[in-house]
């Protein structure tokens, strides 16, 4: 069942891309699967929609998310701010 809409993220575990964004704060998805990491130790968020499943992996200098960061108002330009303050 395709998700349309706000749904809040839960940080597993501490990452930089995740400063001044508090836990359980909501972002916008648009999608239809999601991601199943082969090592579960990569992932930093999830989400619930029906399930528990993947919202945000990290690895080395390797960042994705599920959720539309363009779309997530004031917490998606804070994550974007983040992730270009990563790149040095």
């Amino acid at each position: 069942m395709p998700q349309i809409g706000w749904n809040r993220v839960r940080q597993t575990r501490a990452h930089p891309v995740f400063a001044g964004v508090p836990d359980n704060t909501h972002f916008y998805f648009v999608n239809s699967y999601y991601p199943v990491p082969a090592d579960p130790a990569v992932v930093i968020a999830t989400s619930d929609y029906g399930v528990q499943f993947t919202a945000a992996i990290a690895l080395n200098n390797v960042i994705a998310t599920q959720f539309h960061l363009e779309k997530s108002g004031e917490a998606g330009l804070k994550l974007l701010d983040n992730f270009c303050r990563l790149g040095g």
